[in-house]
C-alpha cells in the first residue's frame, strides 16, 4: 500500500507525536508499506534535518498563540505549500494519507487536497484541543467548528483515538460515527530507550550521588507538578538527599512558587528542553518517574520510562485505553487520589520494598508489550487503512480503492 504521512510535527522536533509518527513510518516501510512522509522545516534549534528523500518538507513559519495554547511554537506554512502538497497528491498517487494532528494547517490542506484526489483520509488525534481556562477552551471549541471540522471532517474521513479522553473528544467535537472511529495506541520500540548511561547524564546535568525522582516532559497547565512538589516534603523525609529533576521546557512555572512555600526549592532540577538522544540515560539514572498526575492518561514518556525498567507512578482513568481495563495489569502503580501522602506512600514503596519494585517493573513490561508493541499497533494501522481504502466516497462519487 502506498501511505502518505502527514505530521507538522517530525524529528528532529522532540514531541511525543513527532516520535511516535517516525516509529509508526519504519514499521510500516518494514512490512512492505510504500511510505512518503510530508511535514514542515522545523526551527534550526531543533537539530539536524534527516536527508531522507521520502521525506517532503515544507517551509513554515513558528509563532506561538500564547496561553491560548499554553505557549506552544506552532508550524503555520508559508505560501506555496498548498500547491505543493496538491502536485504531490497527484504525482505519488498515495492510496490512504494518514493525518497525525487535527489542529495544524498542514492537516486542513493535506486533507482537502485528498478529498479532491479521491483518496480516503485516516486522521490520528493525539490531543484532545482543552484548555483549563473556560474561555479559552470556548474559543479552541470555535476554532474546531470554523475550521477544524469542515477541513477535517468529510464523510470519507477516518479517525483514530490514542486513549479515552481522544476518543471522547473526536466523537464529542467532530460528530464521528462509530463506525468511523477506531482505537489505536501510541507505539514503542521498547529496546531504544534500554541500556543507557546513568553517569553519562549524572555528569550531564550535575546531579552527583543522590537518588533521582524523574518527571519527563514539558511542564503546561495540564501537567503542573503541583501535586509532586506537594508530595515532596514527606518523600524527603525518609530520602532527604533525593532529588526531583523535571526534564522539559516550563511553560507555567507555579509549582516553583509551592516548593518556595513548602520549602523544598533546593532539592528540585529543572533542565529545561533536553535532547530526545538523552532521555536513556536520564531514565539509566532514575529510581521512579512520575509527571502523570492530573488524570488525563499516559503520555508517551510515562511509557518510555516502562520500557526502560524504571517504576512510573499515575494516577490514569481504569478505562483509559478504550475496549481495555487498566485492572488487567494489577501490579501497576495506580494511584487512586492524587493527595501529597497517597503520592508519597507509593513513590516511597518503590523506593524502599525491593521485591514491589520488581513486581511493577515486571507489570509494566506486560502492559508495555500488549498495547503499545510496534507490531500490534501497526496491525491496528492496517486495519483502519484497509478499511478506509474499502469505502466510497461520496463527496467526489468515487468508487471503492
Amino acid at each position: 500500500m502506498r501511505v502518505l504521512i502527514v505530521n507538522a510535527l517530525y524529528p528532529p522536533l522532540t514531541t511525543g507525536s513527532s516520535h511516535f509518527t517516525a516509529d509508526l513510518v519504519a514499521e510500516l516501510r518494514a512490512r512492505g508499506h510504500l511510505v512518503h512522509v510530508v511535514t514542515t522545516v522545523p526551527p534550526s534549534s531543533a537539530g539536524p534535518i534527516d536527508d531522507d528523500p521520502d521525506i517532503t518538507r515544507l517551509r513554515s513559519r513558528w509563532v506561538s498563540p500564547g496561553e491560548l495554547a499554553f505557549n506552544y511554537a506552532i508550524p503555520v506554512l508559508r505560501r506555496g505549500a498548498t500547491r505543493a502538497i496538491n502536485r504531490l497528491m497527484q504525482e505519488w498517487k498515495p492510496d490512504v494519507v494518514s493525518i497525525h494532528g487535527q489542529i495544524f494547517d498542514l492537516s486542513w490542506r493535506s486533507a482537502i487536497a485528498a478529498r479532491r484526489a479521491n483518496v480516503p483520509v485516516v486522521v490520528s488525534v493525539h490531543s484532545a484541543i482543552r484548555h483549563t481556562n473556560a474561555v479559552a477552551d470556548r474559543i479552541l471549541q470555535l476554532g474546531e467548528l470554523l475550521t477544524v471540522r469542515p477541513a477535517l471532517g468529510g464523510r470519507s474521513t477516518h479517525w483514530i483515538a490514542v486513549d479515552k479522553r481522544t476518543h471522547e473528544h473526536t466523537a464529542d467535537r467532530y460528530h464521528v460515527p462509530p463506525d468511523r472511529l477506531s482505537f489505536a495506541p501510541v507505539m514503542l520500540t521498547a529496546e531504544q530507550f534500554q541500556g543507557g548511561d546513568g553517569r553519562r547524564a549524572r555528569a550531564r546535568f550535575d546531579l552527583g550521588d543522590d537518588p533521582i525522582l524523574l518527571s519527563l516532559g514539558h511542564v503546561v497547565p495540564v501537567r503542573d507538578r503541583i501535586a509532586l512538589v506537594r508530595s515532596m516534603p514527606e518523600i524527603l523525609r525518609v530520602h532527604p538527599d533525593l532529588k526531583l529533576v523535571i526534564v522539559g521546557e516550563l511553560y507555567t512555572n507555579t509549582f516553583m512558587g509551592v516548593a518556595d512555600e513548602l520549602g523544598v526549592t533546593r532539592s528540585i532540577v529543572t533542565t529545561g528542553r533536553v535532547s530526545h538522544d538523552w532521555i536513556p540515560d536520564l531514565l539509566a539514572a532514575s529510581s521512579v518517574e512520575i509527571h502523570d498526575l492530573q488524570g488525563i492518561g499516559l503520555g508517551i514518556t510515562s511509557l518510555e520510562a516502562m520500557a526502560a525498567s524504571v517504576p512510573i507512578v499515575a494516577y490514569v482513568p481504569k478505562d483509559n485505553y478504550p475496549g481495555t481495563s487498566m485492572d488487567e495489569w494489577p501490579e501497576l502503580e495506580l494511584l487512586d487520589d492524587v493527595q501529597p501522602r497517597t503520592i508519597a506512600g507509593a513513590v516511597l514503596r518503590l523506593l524502599d520494598d525491593e521485591s514491589h519494585r520488581r513486581a511493577v517493573i515486571a507489570e509494566q513490561h506486560r502492559f508495555v508489550d500488549a498495547l503499545f508493541g510496534p507490531a500490534a499497533v501497526t496491525k491496528r494501522y492496517e486495519a483502519v487503512f484497509e478499511s478506509a481504502t474499502r469505502r466510497v466516497t461520496p463527496e467526489s462519487g468515487g468508487t471503492p480503492r
